[in-house]
């Protein structure tokens, strides 16, 4: 039985010391991209004027319950469109001061359970 893995280029973007961009695979590899669509507002790639999410334009709104659901809902939709591999369990929110974290708990595709969760940290 061959184990399928994922591989990608990690985020944020960095080179090896021989000047090739640094690798990460499968849950790492997830991960980044996840990051990646969550941290870019649709409009940003010129190829694919539809990629990522709006989650970051609604850092400047009140934080109350709408805010939070708008939030929750728009990972939810930005993932089930640009990351296949992965199906979200859970969508949280932390707020401290003018720091807003959403805790991202997601599984991947074809496991037998194991929950990652992702962090975005987000100055408010």
């Amino acid at each position: 039985m061959t184990i399928n893995r994922i591989k990608g280029i990690s985020v944020p973007f960095r080179f090896t010391k021989r000047g090739y961009p640094t690798s990460c695979i499968d849950d790492r590899a997830l991960h980044d991209s996840i990051f990646t669509i969550l941290s870019t507002i649709p409009g940003e790639r010129v190829h694919r004027p539809g990629f990522g999410s709006y989650l970051r334009l609604l850092v400047f709104e009140n934080i109350n319950r709408i805010t939070g659901l708008r939030a929750r809902y728009e990972v939810n939709r930005a993932l089930s469109i640009w990351e296949q591999r992965v199906s979200v369990q859970d969508v949280l929110f932390e707020v401290e001061d003018t720091t807003i974290t959403v805790h991202i708990s997601w599984i991947a595709n074809g496991t037998l359970g194991a929950t990652t969760s992702l962090a975005l940290p987000r100055a408010a």
